[in-house]
C-alpha cells in the first residue's frame, strides 16, 4: 500500500495564529520525515463574490501571496492541487490519486491541515464518499479560528467518517504509520466496546478492582485528571489530584526528596517515582500517577531536551517509571501527548495486574 499524505491548505493566509503555526511545524516535520511515498498539497483560491465573501465577509486568500504554500509543503510536495471550495476533492485530485494508484483509487489517504472545522472536514468526508479511507491525523490539524473550532471539527469528522478513521498518534517513525493504519482497518463493529474512550476503560478497570486513583501533575497542569473527570463514574474511583508545578510544592505536598531533585533533576524517573508514591499515600489510593516534563519553549538542556517527559506509576504497591521523548512539537502538543501516553500505559499496567 502506498502511503499518501494529503496536506490541506497550509498557506500563508491561513497561518495567522501561534496555535496554527505550531501545527504547521508539526506538518513540516511529517513531510520532512520521508515516511510517505507521496505528498499532495492543496491550495485554496478565494475569488471575488465568493460565498465566503458574500456570506461571511471574509476576503482573504484572494492574492497570490496569501495563497502561497509555506514551509515544507511549498518545497517537498509531489503534487499541488488548486481548489475554489473548502473540499480538496475535485477532478484534479481524483486524477492525481488515480495516477498514484496506477489506474485505481487508493485504499487510504492520510489527511492533515488547516482549517479542521471546514477545509479538513469537507475534504475528509468527500474522500470517505469516494470509498477511500481518510485517516485524519488529529495532532497535525488545526484551526486559524481557535481551539474551540478545531475541536468542533474533530467531533464532526468523528460522526461523519467514524472515530476509527481518526488518530491521536504522533508519527515518529514509519512503523507508527503502519500501526495507525492497522488500528483503523481492524476496528470492526464487534470491537467497538473495547475501543471506547481510554479514560472510561481506566475507570472501569479501577471499579472492577475496587481501587482508587490520585494524580500528581507538573507539566500537564491538570489535563490528565480532567480527562478522567469526563467519565460520569469518575467519582467512584478518583480520590484527588495535585498540580505541583514548583519544586517546593513537590517536596511539601508529595514528600519528594530535595536530594532527588538536586541529584537527578525535577524531570527524572526518580522524582516521578516519588510523586506517584507520594500522591497515592497522601490520599490512601491504590494507584498514583506522577508526570513531570519539559513542554517548552524553555527549560531544556543538552541532555534533557524539549519534549522529554517522565512518568511514574504506583500500582497497588508496585512502582513503574518511564521516560518518553516527544520532541519539540509545541508546548501544548507535548502536554496532550503526555496525557495520551499516561493513559495508555496506565491501562496496560491495570490490565496486567
Amino acid at each position: 500500500m502506498k502511503k499518501i499524505l494529503l496536506v490541506v491548505d497550509v498557506q500563508k493566509g491561513f497561518i495567522i495564529t501561534p496555535a496554527v503555526n505550531d501545527i504547521k511545524n508539526n506538518i513540516d516535520s511529517l513531510i520532512k520525515s520521508g515516511f510517505f511515498d507521496v505528498v499532495i498539497s492543496t491550495v485554496y483560491q478565494n475569488y471575488e463574490d465568493s460565498p465566503i465573501i458574500k456570506l461571511m465577509g471574509w476576503d482573504k486568500l484572494l492574492t497570490s501571496d496569501e495563497q502561497q504554500l509555506i514551509g515544507e509543503a511549498r518545497y517537498q510536495s509531489d503534487y499541488v492541487i488548486r481548489k475554489h471550495r473548502y473540499s480538496a476533492v475535485n477532478d484534479d485530485l481524483i486524477k492525481v490519486l488515480m495516477k498514484v494508484g496506477e489506474g485505481q483509487l487508493p485504499e487510504c489517504v492520510f489527511v492533515v491541515g488547516v482549517d479542521t472545522e471546514c477545509c479538513v472536514l469537507t475534504t475528509a468526508t468527500d474522500i470517505f464518499e469516494l470509498g477511500i479511507r481518510p485517516i485524519v491525523l488529529n495532532k497535525y490539524c488545526g484551526s486559524s479560528s481557535g481551539l474551540a473550532n478545531h475541536k468542533a471539527g474533530l467531533l464532526s469528522m468523528q460522526s461523519l467518517v467514524g472515530k476509527c478513521n481518526m488518530s491521536d498518534e504522533l508519527i515518529l517513525s514509519e512503523g507508527d504509520i503502519d500501526r495507525v493504519y492497522a488500528v483503523a482497518v481492524s476496528r470492526t463493529a464487534e470491537r467497538n466496546q473495547a475501543l471506547e474512550p481510554i479514560e472510561k476503560r481506566v475507570v472501569k478497570h479501577l471499579k472492577e478492582k475496587n481501587w482508587s486513583i490520585s494524580f500528581a501533575e507538573s507539566c500537564t497542569g491538570g489535563l490528565a485528571v480532567a480527562q478522567l473527570v469526563s467519565v460520569p463514574d469518575a467519582s467512584q474511583v478518583l480520590k484527588a489530584s495535585v498540580i505541583t508545578y514548583a519544586n517546593d510544592a513537590k517536596m511539601r505536598f508529595l514528600g519528594v526528596s530535595g536530594d532527588s531533585i538536586i541529584e537527578h533533576g525535577v524531570v527524572s524517573e526518580d522524582v516521578v517515582r516519588e510523586m506517584a508514591v507520594g500522591v497515592a499515600k497522601l490520599n490512601a489510593a491504590e494507584v498514583g500517577v506522577g508526570i513531570s516534563g519539559i513542554a517548552g519553549p524553555g527549560g531544556a538542556t543538552a541532555i534533557k531536551p524539549i519534549g522529554m517527559v517522565c512518568f511514574g506509576f504506583y500500582i497497588n504497591g508496585k512502582i513503574y517509571t518511564f521516560t518518553e521523548q516527544f520532541g519539540n512539537i509545541g508546548r501544548n502538543n507535548v502536554r496532550y501527548a503526555s496525557v495520551d501516553f499516561a493513559y495508555n500505559k496506565l491501562l496496560e499496567l491495570l490490565i496486567q495486574e
